[in-house]
């Protein structure tokens, strides 16, 4: 049986307050919108990969992802179902195997601290320009939202495999207010519909975010 490895962390926290006289913002917005990213994959998957002696070899597959998106409560929620993959060895820390092994009261705790540590303002944003929103069940729920449906008429809401739709998180301008405003109608989708699934994909910059803000788990 294959485990989910969790190698490194990192949150971003949105203050929505900066741009709610500007856009239009969900009435259920929190004031702190968190994004919880983890770089992960499973143990059973693997890649080509080049090394600094220039030789390639086949490593494990991993790469940044959605961990969870919402406020404080939100995210410790997802995390606290998370535990007990945890507990039980489908989630390791690195590697598989003892030094791996990390108790469900770990894992919650390691979350809090990340979360107490998020980044914020430009720094924290810049990850998430030019990443895409995936959104897995959700073609009912986008229908019955004027916001989406009012992007989707604009070309935004573009078709992803499976028959998923994904959405560019691009900034308009020299502000992000728009990339705000998307992320708190997704935060808002996702807790009016909770069978949708929610991923971030192409993410950047995060690997310089860390080096920035070495506080993050």
């Amino acid at each position: 049986m294959s485990s989910f490895l969790e190698y490194r962390h990192a949150a971003i926290v949105i203050d929505t307050t900066a741009v709610a006289t500007r856009v239009a913002l969900p009435a259920n917005t929190p004031a702190k919108l968190y994004v919880a990213l983890v770089e992960g994959g499973d143990s059973n998957v693997t890649t080509m990969k080049r090394g600094a002696d220039g030789r390639t070899r086949e490593v494990l597959a991993r790469d940044w992802l959605l961990a969870a998106l919402g406020d404080h409560d939100d995210v410790m929620e997802r995390v606290c179902i998370a535990s007990a993959s945890a507990e039980s060895g489908g989630t390791c820390m690195g590697t598989r195997g003892p030094s791996g092994d990390i108790t469900a009261e770990q894992y919650i705790r390691k979350y809090r601290r990340l979360l107490a540590n998020a980044t914020g303002g430009w720094d924290g944003l810049m990850p998430l320009f030019h990443a895409k929103v995936v959104l897995d069940g959700a073609d009912d729920a986008l229908a019955q939202s004027a916001f989406f449906t009012s992007m989707a008429e604009q070309g935004r809401v573009e078709p992803w495999s499976y028959d998923r739709k994904a959405i560019r998180l691009t900034p308009e301008g020299d502000h992000a207010d728009n990339v705000i405003q998307t992320l708190a109608h997704v935060h808002a989708l996702s807790r009016a519909f909770p069978s949708i699934n929610v991923w971030l994909k192409d993410l950047g910059y995060v690997d310089a975010l860390l080096t920035r803000h070495r506080r993050a788990a």
